[in-house]
């Protein structure tokens, strides 16, 4: 376990009017997920709470894309279906996690990977009005040879579906001077379907992505 998480857990409590929370740290109890829970522990994340399928990052941000443009009510039934679908076996190793990912930019990187975003987050933050960024740009957040700015903080902490002071103060890295903008319904909703879909294959997210596609079809 990393040394300083008590520090970190211990300010984001405060943050959230929680109990000090002492170990063995309950996610539930501080209103996280597990696997995010391990990430920021510097932990592994063990194989069957892993995402499931490496491949989707393909598909991911063609998803998202399709996804912001439906209105509430039919997002609300593709996430519906999507946790309806059936869990399939592994039939690939996790993959490994980021050499770098025990900094704060290492940590969020480790969150994104939580969500099979390693080759999707630059595209998918662009979508929810992040900055557009390349891919060598993000990962090096986790390096810190890429420093991190308040507008790529704000959408990351979009697409992990945390409040982004909490998420700042999870990962280590100061919290902004200035208040984080509202976050839209379409985006908090694409949070959703970002876990939901760590946990299906590329061919179930593909058949769903082909659906919104090609309506009635």
């Amino acid at each position: 376990m990393l040394p300083d998480l008590p520090d970190r857990l211990a300010r984001y409590a405060e943050r959230r009017g929680l109990p000090l929370p002492q170990p063995p740290y309950d996610a539930v109890a501080l209103g996280l997920r597990e696997q995010d829970l391990l990430v920021l522990a510097g932990l592994p994340v063990p194989e069957e709470l892993a995402p499931l399928d490496s491949r989707i990052g393909h598909v991911l941000s063609s998803l998202v894309q399709d996804f912001l443009e439906l209105p509430a009510a039919e997002r609300s039934e593709l996430l519906d279906r999507l946790r309806s679908l059936p869990q399939h076996e592994r039939t690939t190793p996790p993959r490994r996690p980021y050499p770098d990912r025990f900094g704060p930019g290492g940590l969020l990187l480790g969150l994104l990977d939580n969500r099979n975003l390693r080759s999707a987050a630059a595209p998918i933050l662009h979508l929810l009005d992040g900055p557009g960024l390349s891919g060598v740009t993000v990962h090096g957040f986790g390096n810190g040879r890429t420093g991190m700015t308040t507008e790529a903080l704000n959408g990351l902490a979009v697409m992990v579906g945390l409040p982004r002071d909490d998420l700042a103060v999870l990962v280590g890295l100061p919290t902004p001077a200035e208040p984080a903008p509202p976050v839209p319904p379409a985006h908090a909703d694409t949070a959703e379907l970002l876990w939901v879909c760590r946990g299906l294959t590329y061919e179930q997210i593909d058949a769903e992505y082909q659906r919104i596609r090609r309506p009635g079809a």
